[in-house]
């Protein structure tokens, strides 16, 4: 994959071109900053889990983000700039229990090489996507079913860009897939996946199924083009990106 579109540069707001700006763009700056800062954390995570070059490097970034929760929930300095703008918008008790949820269940299944693909989707970054949940519903009651399948379908979708990459790092979720595979393989795992996703509607979470909307119109538009991801990639304009997000 030649450009990650799962990647979140540390800044304030989404910057301009990423799915994020376009899935966040009719929010105040508040709301933006509090998911992007979300996005943020889930990025990092999953560059020390899933995508690494450098083991030991993820390793100790992954510690240092396990510090920075825990202290949270110890009242402890805390370095990292997107939990201290989290603590802003959260209470810290939701902060800690979702995010350790997910680094907890990102740590546990990064020693597993053979991983089942449904059980991954379903509870990878479920507590981010919480969170998100929870904050543009102004902390109220919502359907959690609403939230595991958005979350679902947006790791399907990551799944799908990001498989070379787990590939390389010996992240199997099926074993057709190679640098050798063919167009009919890709297609038929890709499809296989894809059953899992089902679009939903909520007034409340517009902007987050306008990002699963974006990803989702981007995948099948990659999977029609490429015949194989380990050598073949799609980039997305902003235009494009923008013209998804309508």
């Amino acid at each position: 994959m030649k450009h990650n579109y799962f990647n979140y540069p540390n800044e304030k707001l989404p910057p301009y071109g990423s799915v994020a700006y376009f899935s966040y763009r009719k929010l105040s700056d508040e709301k933006k900053e509090a998911l992007y800062c979300l996005d943020q954390i889930k990025s990092q995570i999953i560059s020390c889990t899933e995508i690494y070059s450098n083991i030991e490097v993820a390793n100790e970034k992954m510690n240092w983000w396990i510090q920075q929760v825990n202290a949270v929930k110890n009242n402890q300095s805390i370095s990292s700039p997107q939990i201290k703008t989290l603590l802003k918008y959260f209470d810290k008790e939701l902060l800690y229990k979702n995010l350790i949820e997910d680094i907890s269940h990102a740590i546990e299944n990064s020693s597993n090489e053979d991983r089942v693909f449904l059980e991954h989707i379903e509870k990878s970054y479920l507590g981010i996507e919480t969170l998100k949940a929870s904050y543009l519903n102004d902390f109220k009651t919502f359907d959690i079913s609403i939230v595991k399948q958005l979350n679902i379908n947006n790791e399907i979708i990551r799944n799908i860009f990001q498989m070379p990459k787990h590939y390389y790092n010996q992240i199997i979720f099926d074993k057709k897939i190679s640098p050798a595979m063919d167009s009919k393989a890709y297609k038929t795992i890709t499809k296989e996946w894809l059953n899992k996703y089902s679009k939903i509607s909520s007034n409340n979470l517009k902007p987050l199924i306008t990002m699963n909307k974006i990803h989702h119109k981007m995948v099948k538009k990659s999977i029609k083009k490429v015949n194989n991801p380990f050598r073949d990639a799609l980039i997305f304009s902003p235009l494009a990106l923008l013209i998804y997000s309508i």
